[in-house]
């Protein structure tokens, strides 16, 4: 069986950081976490001031509310967090937006994400880089 690591799904996160011409909004960070909420892999923009200790904050959070397959909003602080399951494992997708973010894209985003991550679902993930970083 293949084994994955948390690199693999830096390049599949960085795509939802890709600004978006109609807004000057951004996504902060997106992050693929375990059922206990730690993160596997977390992306970041480049020279954000947000810090990763908020991400993982925010990503145990949204696990202790529940993460569905449907991707739901919460307001956590100043910002609006997005999370999803990943069907058929026990991944969740986490994205921490700037307020205002239009919440189309963003949940267009998720599925789309959702959809890719859950190929990975006949792989084993490798617990020594669990840890997200």
């Amino acid at each position: 069986m293949v084994m994955l690591v948390a690199r693999n799904f830096d390049d599949l996160l960085r795509q939802g950081l890709t600004p978006v011409p109609t807004t000057s909004k951004i996504v902060h960070a997106l992050t693929i976490t375990q059922p206990s909420g730690t993160p596997l892999s977390t992306v970041t923009q480049a020279n954000d001031t947000h810090s990763l200790t908020k991400v993982k904050m925010y990503a145990l959070v949204a696990v202790r509310q529940g993460i569905s397959e449907e991707v739901s909003r919460l307001e956590i602080e100043d910002k609006d967090v997005y999370c999803c399951l990943v069907p058929g494992t026990q991944l969740g997708v986490v994205a921490v937006c700037e307020k205002g973010y239009p919440q189309g894209i963003i949940i267009k985003r998720m599925r789309n994400l959702r959809e890719n991550l859950t190929e990975l679902k006949k792989f084993e993930i490798d617990e020594e880089y669990g840890d997200g970083y």
